[in-house]
């Protein structure tokens, strides 16, 4: 997979840049730049599997729905993803669909408390193409 993710300065927020060869990959980066952001993803064990499934009416609704639902089950169920085993994007008629399997840990397990806290993935100037996104998240 070639793609990555950077880290961007923006004031009061947090904002992220992400590339891949094609959307899939740019949401897999998107998802791995965020985990990055909250810990490191590096020291997340391994323990158990879950998938994410979400809709969208474009991809920018896409993914801020992707991320966030992500955000839901950090602060409801307390998972905490240290990869992405699985991504797949289907774009049916005027609707986007993302279906993930994450790789990772309850937040109890882990070795240290969580580096920062994010509240969300915003619209504020979200940029998506196909091959990249920046995203900004209010923390």
């Amino acid at each position: 997979m070639s793609g990555g993710y950077d880290i961007q300065d923006h004031t009061a927020d947090l904002r992220l840049r992400v590339w891949g060869s094609n959307f899939r990959e740019t949401l897999t980066w998107a998802c791995l730049g965020m985990w990055s952001l909250i810990t490191d993803t590096e020291t997340v064990p391994r323990e158990m599997t879950w998938e994410v499934e979400v809709t969208g009416s474009d991809p920018e609704e896409l993914l801020v729905n992707f991320l966030n639902e992500q955000l839901v089950l950090l602060e409801a169920d307390g998972l905490v993803a240290g990869g992405v085993e699985f991504l797949n994007v289907e774009e049916r008629g005027d609707r986007y669909k993302v279906k993930a399997v994450f790789s990772g840990c309850r937040i109890d397990k882990l070795s240290k408390p969580l580096d920062r806290q994010i509240k969300a993935a915003t619209y504020h100037r979200l940029e998506v193409a196909p091959t990249g996104a920046s995203i900004t998240f209010d923390v």
